[in-house]
């Protein structure tokens, strides 16, 4: 009976063993996930794996420069060539591109017909090389692994059979495959550890979804780092900042979906924090372009205009007499009025102009003006920054406060490529900027029924003053205030409102772009002077007119898709960059697809608005859009009258981003929030599990699809980056 028991407790010992450890795994599940994936490590270590990508580079003890040499390696049959692979020396050193059939190879013979026969091989070293440049070194064959014979004028020098097979496991051991291997196994790691821990009451499908956002991110990472040409050699650490604006981004993203359960001070300080935030990374652009790259389109017009105006301080300027001046061409820091070599076709109202020609930086002794250009562009990009956080404030103080919302509202407005490129440089779209989004601040407050003269009068500072900044801006502002206000007049019985002292008090601002416009009609008979007009013989010469015979041939389709094309490109791109190469780029690809919708998703909004700011929020866009039209046209007629192919820039329409992002969270509350509703402001709320996924992924591609796509990942095509 004893020897019966005995050996039942020896048959059943392997399935106690297998219970306990079940029940130890089940327990400790971390743990062993972590003991089976170092194991795995492990064993990717250990074994041997094919190589990929590896050259010989055979040094010798002296100059072999423009000799040939062949390298010789197993016979292959039917073809025997693929075991011989030759080079031209270069200096000291040849070397090879090995094809994979001879990674194996059990001999190689180095042949090489040199003009001293007393040339000698120091070392064969098998590099790992990519991307135009050496990862590493994998092994390497000493002079002693060699034997040397010559005959016929040739040096032979053949590896000996057991140096050349360590060699060769060598370079298995040292495989980039390992690389990539050990890069999945640890994301992989990473996620189910993540899954088990932090992430462990999250719903499957928005994990799952997340887990493949995430494993893009590592790929752009690790490709960025090992497969990108040209980013070591940079002056600046640009592969450093795009990782570091990620993982900040990545990490915000987090402290946001996590402060939806904080209280509500600690929510406010969240969504500071987003703000401030966007507010260095603005900063942050600014400095990388004022430092680099700070070449605004026209900025040698715009100077020249600041100059014209630094001599004459003129309110309504003679347009015939302001021309580009020589020395703005090829600035050096002082423009003579009498020394011009064109006409100036801006034509612009002059308010930008006054204030920049009386900012320091910029002095005159009659018509010779010095001018700091590096201290103009600070000036200049001080008067966007203005409208910048103008919006941040807009957002922070109208808001909901769910934080998510308030970072993916800072994102939208600070990431469109063009609007921090172009306030880096002397451009009088920075101002029109500030302008519109103080109208745009009165104007939110007449929708909130705050009927006072501070509201009246932002909205007439606002206006007057885009009036006086910029056309297009103006046509935009002057479009949102008839919308928004006549809809108050109809439809909410706001007639009072126009009624009041406190309107009639902001009335004489309205005079001065009246004032202005009606001079240029006397004048010129128009509210913008043009260049055909105003130098009618450069007109015809210059870039705006195109010969019959040199024109583009395209049907009314056909026009139609490329400017559309082209404008919407010139919304997710930085056109004005001619070095900066994106042949692939489309408007809805991943590397722009976040920057198009802001341009494009508030288009929604006209359709679905329910909630009564959204109702008015959806005027201000259909008002953005009406002068989008307008431009359509104007280009569709410029384009069959005068033959040019231009006139599809979208960065005109910037200046109400804040309009667009105000429309976006807007549609996120309507459709991603509990419960559902659009008015801005109430904070009774949450986003649902799919808003927070949506709105997470949002913000993380806008940084992606912004600046990283636009500029920072093209930094080793352009010149100015250069080690």
């Amino acid at each position: 009976m004893r020897e019966k028991n005995v050996t039942e407790n020896a048959e059943n010992m392997p399935m106690k063993f297998v219970k306990k450890a079940s029940t130890y795994v089940s327990t400790h599940c971390c743990l062993a996930v972590t003991i089976v994936f170092t194991i795995l490590l492990v064993a990717v270590a250990i074994l041997p794996l094919s190589p990929i990508n590896i050259n010989y580079e055979a040094k010798f003890d002296r100059n072999i420069n423009k000799e040939s040499v062949t390298f010789v390696f197993d016979t292959y049959d039917p073809k025997p060539s693929l075991g011989r692979q030759s080079a031209i020396g270069e200096g000291n050193t040849v070397l090879i591109r090995v094809d994979p059939v001879n990674y194996s190879s059990s001999t190689l013979t180095i042949g090489i017909k040199a003009k001293n026969s007393n040339v000698r091989l120091i070392s064969v070293n098998a590099v790992v090389h990519s991307d135009g440049r050496d990862w590493c070194t994998a092994a390497s064959l000493p002079a002693e692994a060699f034997h040397i014979q010559s005959r016929n004028g040739t040096i032979f020098f053949r590896a000996e059979s057991q140096a050349l097979s360590h060699f060769n496991w060598q370079i298995r051991q040292k495989s980039a495959l390992k690389v990539g291997i050990v890069a999945v196994l640890a994301m992989l790691y990473l996620l189910i550890i993540s899954r088990m821990t932090v992430f462990s009451r999250v719903r499957r499908g928005y994990f799952a979804a997340s887990s493949v956002v995430t494993a893009g991110i590592l790929m752009f990472l690790f490709y960025l780092w090992f497969g990108r040409t040209g980013l070591a050699a940079s002056k600046f650490p640009y592969r450093t900042i795009i990782s570091g604006l990620l993982v900040v981004v990545v990490l915000l993203v987090v402290l946001n979906n996590r402060a939806r359960n904080f209280s509500a001070s600690k929510r406010n300080l969240t969504c500071i924090v987003d703000y401030i935030f966007a507010a260095v990374f603005t900063v942050g652009q600014f400095v990388v372009y004022l430092k680099y790259y700070s070449h605004s389109n026209d900025e040698m017009a715009h100077l020249s205009y600041v100059a014209y105006e630094r001599v004459h301080n003129q309110l309504v300027p003679k347009f015939e007499d302001i021309r580009i001046y020589r020395d703005a061409v090829n600035p050096t820091g002082h423009i003579s009025l009498n020394d011009s070599v064109q006409f100036n076709q801006l034509g612009h109202p002059p308010l930008y102009y006054l204030i920049m020609s009386h900012m320091p930086g910029i002095t005159n002794t009659g018509a010779e003006v010095t001018y700091h250009l590096g201290v103009l562009r600070c000036e200049s990009f001080a008067l966007g920054f203005v409208g910048i956080l103008l919006c941040f404030y807009l957002g922070y103080t109208r808001i909901a406060r769910i934080p998510l919302l308030h970072l993916l509202y800072a994102l939208m407005i600070v990431s469109p490529p063009n609007l921090i490129f172009v306030m880096s440089g002397l451009n009088n779209d920075t101002l029109a900027f500030t302008c519109v989004t103080i109208l745009v601040f009165g104007c939110i407050r007449f929708i909130e029924r705050r009927y006072t003269l501070c509201t009246f009068l932002l909205i007439a500072i606002g206006a007057a003053s885009t009036l006086l900044t910029k056309l297009t801006a103006g046509m935009i502002v002057g479009c949102i205030a008839l919308l928004i206000v006549g809809y108050g007049l109809l439809r909410e019985h706001a007639r009072k409102a126009i009624l009041r002292k406190e309107f009639a008090c902001s009335l004489p601002i309205y005079i001065l772009p009246i004032a202005y416009y009606a001079t240029l009609i006397m004048r010129y008979g128009t509210v913008q002077p043009s260049y055909q007009k105003l130098a009618l013989g450069e007109y015809l010469s210059g870039p705006f007119y195109t010969p019959i015979t040199k024109r583009l041939d395209m049907s009314l389709s056909q026009y139609l898709v490329y400017y559309w094309t082209n404008f919407v490109h010139s919304w997710c791109a930085i056109p004005y960059a001619s070095d900066i190469q994106r042949p692939t780029l489309t408007a809805f690809g991943l590397d722009s697809i976040a920057v198009t919708c802001v341009l494009l998703l508030p288009l929604v909004i006209i359709v679905c608005a329910k909630a009564r700011l959204s109702k008015y929020i959806a005027l201000g866009v259909a008002g953005t859009w009406i002068v989008m039209l307008y431009q359509f046209w104007s280009a569709l007629k410029g384009f069959y009258r005068n033959g040019y192919a231009g006139a599809f820039q979208s960065r005109y329409y910037l200046c109400a981003i804040s309009i667009f992002a105000f429309a976006i969270i807007a549609l996120i509350l309507q459709y991603f929030a509990k419960p559902a509703d659009n008015d801005l402001c109430r904070d009774d709320r949450s986003l649902t599990g799919l808003g927070n996924w949506l709105c997470s992924v949002f913000a993380i591609m806008l940084i992606i699809d912004g600046y990283i796509s636009s500029f920072l990942y093209h930094a080793p095509e352009l010149t100015v980056f250069a080690g």
